[in-house]
C-alpha cells in the first residue's frame, strides 16, 4: 500500500495475524529516517526495506508490544523510497497503529566496514565518538604487535555492543566482545596483530538519537592466562596441588595428572578474586561431553564432580568471563567419597511401579537416572521425591533420550519434599532425571509414584 511522506503520513494502519506492507513515497533520496509505529494495540515486528521485493538485507527491524512504541532508522532508496512490512504476531484480534517517518537529525556514525576511521594510539585517543542506530568502524594503529590492550568505551550516552578484531575484514573469530546500556562504560580485552592494529565495531543497537562514547586503549597488566587448548599446564595430584593459579578475560586450561583412573574427583577452585566458569572434560580436545561446570564470584568458592579417564587425567577450562583486571584461584582436587549416582542417561536403573517402589535412592554431583516402569499407557501420574538430605532437580521426560520438552520439572531444598505430574509414555514409562545440583555429600531421597 503506497503512503505519501507529505500527505498521507502519520497513517492509522491495522494489521491481522499476518503482516501488513506498506511503501513509503516522497523522501529525500538516500537518506536516513526514523519509521515510527506508536499507539500499538498489541505486539507488532517492523521490518524495513530499501527495496521494493522486501528481500535481504533489512535495513532495520524492530518489535513492540501493546500499549507502547517501536522505531528503527533506514536509508531510502534512490528514488526515496521505502517498505514496510509489519507483522501481527498471531495477535488473534489484530493489531492498530500509527506509522510516521521522520528525518533522521542524531548523531552520525563513522568510518565504514571498508574504510574504517584510522586512531592513532599515541596521537588521537583518547577519542570522541559517535555511531547512529547503526554502526561505526574504528581502525586502533600504533599498538605493540602481538599483544595484548584493554579496549575501553567511557561516557557513553545510551546503548551500544562493542566488537574487537585483529584483521581487517571484522570477520571471526572475534577478539573480544562487549555491551553496555548508557550512563556507563564497557571494555574488554583484544591481542593486536602482527602490525600493532586493533579494528573495533561499535553498534548503536536502534538508539535513535545515536551515542555518543571516548574510545581509549591500555596496555594490559593483569594477570597472565596459563596454558593453551592446545598444550594445557599439567599439573600433578601429588606434587603440584593445590595450585595457585591466574587467568585474563580469556581462558587457562590445566590437565590434572596422576588420579585414578575411571574415578570420581571434586575439583575446587578456592580464593577467587572475580568472576570465573569452570568447565572440567575427561578428554583432551575441551569439546562436547562436558563432565562438570560450575560458576565462581570474587571472595567465594565453587567446585563440581568429574569423571577421569582412563589414564586418571582430567581437563581445566577457566574462563576469566571478561573480568579485565584478571583473576587469580586456587585449585584443588580430592577422591569423591560422598553418595553415588545410580543409572547413566544411556542405561537408567528399572523401577517396576508394583514392587519397586518406594525406592530408596541417591545422587552425586552429577545425576542419577531411572526408568519407572509398569504404569499404564498415557495415564497422569505424580512423582514424588521424599526424605531429601540436600537440593536436587527433578526432571521427568516420556521419552528414553531424556529429551526436551521434559514432561514436568520441580526443584527442592533439602529436607523437604518434591513433585511434579507427568504422564506416562504409550508403554507406561517414565524417565525421571534427578540432579544432585552442587551437594558436594550427594544427597539421598525416596522416590515414591501415584496416580
Amino acid at each position: 500500500m503506497p503512503l505519501a511522506f507529505d500527505t498521507q503520513l502519520p497513517y492509522a494502519g491495522s494489521v491481522s495475524p499476518r503482516s501488513s506492507y506498506y511503501q513509503i513515497t516522497g523522501l529525500a533520496s538516500n537518506t536516513d529516517y526514523v519509521i515510527n509505529l506508536s499507539d500499538i494495540t498489541n505486539s507488532v515486528s517492523l521490518r524495513v526495506y530499501s527495496n521494493a521485493e522486501f528481500s535481504w538485507p533489512v535495513e532495520c527491524d524492530d518489535w513492540g508490544a501493546g500499549d507502547s512504541e517501536t522505531r528503527c532508522m533506514a536509508t531510502s532508496d534512490g528514488d526515496g523510497n521505502l517498505w514496510l512490512n509489519i507483522g501481527g504476531w498471531n495477535s488473534i484480534a489484530g493489531v492498530t497503529y500509527q506509522i510516521s517517518a521522520t528525518l533522521y537529525v542524531g548523531q552520525a556514525s563513522e568510518g565504514s566496514l571498508s574504510q574504517p576511521l584510522p586512531l592513532a594510539f599515541d596521537t588521537q585517543l583518547p577519542y570522541a565518538g559517535s555511531v547512529s542506530p547503526r554502526n561505526s568502524y574504528y581502525q586502533i594503529t600504533g599498538l605493540q604487535s602481538n599483544t595484548d590492550y584493554v579496549i575501553n568505551l567511557n561516557d557513553i550516552t545510551n546503548s551500544v555492543s562493542l566488537r574487537v578484531y585483529s584483521n581487517a575484514e571484522f570477520s571471526r573469530p572475534v577478539e573480544c566482545d562487549a555491551w553496555s546500556a548508557g550512563d556507563s562504560e564497557t571494555q574488554c580485552l583484544a591481542k593486536t596483530d602482527g602490525d600493532g592494529n586493533l579494528w573495533l565495531d561499535i553498534e548503536g543497537q536502534n538508539s535513535i538519537a545515536g551515542v555518543t562514547y571516548q574510545i581509549s586503549a591500555v596496555l594490559y597488566v593483569g594477570p597472565a592466562s596459563e596454558g593453551s587448548l592446545s598444550q594445557p599446564l599439567p599439573l600433578a595430584f601429588d606434587t603440584q596441588l593445590p595450585y595457585a593459579g591466574s587467568v585474563n578475560p580469556r581462558s587457562s586450561y590445566y590437565q590434572i595428572t596422576g588420579l585414578q583412573t575411571n574415578t570420581d574427583y571434586v575439583i575446587n577452585l578456592n580464593d577467587i578474586t572475580d568472576s570465573v566458569w569452570l568447565s572440567v572434560y575427561s578428554h583432551a580436545e575441551f569439546t562436547s561431553s562436558i563432565e562438570c561446570s560450575a560458576w565462581g564470584k570474587s571472595g567465594s568458592e565453587t567446585r563440581c564432580l568429574a569423571k577421569t579417564d582412563g589414564d586418571g587425567s582430567l581437563w581445566l577450562n577457566i574462563e576469566g568471563r571478561n573480568s579485565i583486571a584478571g583473576v587469580t584461584y586456587q585449585i584443588s582436587a580430592a577422591l569423591y567419597v560422598g553418595q553415588a549416582s545410580e543409572g547413566s542417561s544411556s542405561k537408567p536403573l528399572p523401577l517396576a511401579y508394583d514392587t519397586q517402589l518406594p525406592y530408596a535412592g541417591s545422587a552425586s554431583l552429577g545425576s542419577s537416572y531411572y526408568q519407572i516402569t509398569g504404569l499404564q499407557s498415557n495415564a497422569d501420574y505424580f512423582i514424588n521425591l521424599n526424605d531429601l538430605t540436600d537440593s536436587v532437580r527433578l526432571s521427568v521426560y516420556s521419552n528414553a533420550e531424556f529429551y526436551w520438552p521434559a514432561e514436568c520439572l520441580s526443584w527442592s531444598e533439602s529436607v523437604s519434599t518434591t513433585s511434579c505430574m507427568a504422564t506416562s509414555d504409550e508403554n507406561g514409562n517414565l524417565w525421571i532425571k534427578i540432579g544432585g545440583q552442587d551437594s558436594i555429600a550427594g544427597v539421598t531421597y525416596q522416590i515414591g509414584v501415584t496416580q
